[in-house]
């Protein structure tokens, strides 16, 4: 679980209430752009966790991008090479990854990038 620094959080980015798509942390529910900028700062993990992804891939549990939702990586591709699932650059623009530790940290470090370029 990640901890937060609340006194950091913009107002507009906790609530006392639910609000779709929050996540309850403390007592109060924050954007799940809180949680991204909280989770996504320093260097990526040593060793990412995988879980099987309906598709075919596999979602990435240490990534959370700007709306909440988490890593996911994959090769099914005709190539066979490794992809960040969700990467929204033009195909031709997208990297290739060797394995799938390496496509994970490229993602991590995509969405991190993602996460501080995105404003409150």
């Amino acid at each position: 679980m990640t901890t937060l620094d609340l006194s950091t959080i913009p107002t507009d980015h906790i609530c006392t209430t639910l609000r779709s798509g929050w996540f309850q942390r403390e007592g109060l529910y924050v954007s799940p752009l809180a949680i991204a900028k909280a989770r996504m700062v320093g260097d990526p993990p040593a060793s990412f966790t995988y879980e099987r992804w309906r598709h075919g891939g596999w979602y990435v549990d240490e990534i959370t991008w700007p709306n909440g939702g988490c890593g996911c990586v994959t090769r099914n591709f005709a190539d066979r090479k490794w992809r960040i699932a969700c990467d929204e650059r033009p195909f031709a623009d997208q990297p290739t990854f060797r394995t799938r530790d390496d496509a994970a940290r490229g993602e991590w470090l995509y969405v991190q990038q993602l996460v501080a370029n995105t404003p409150w």
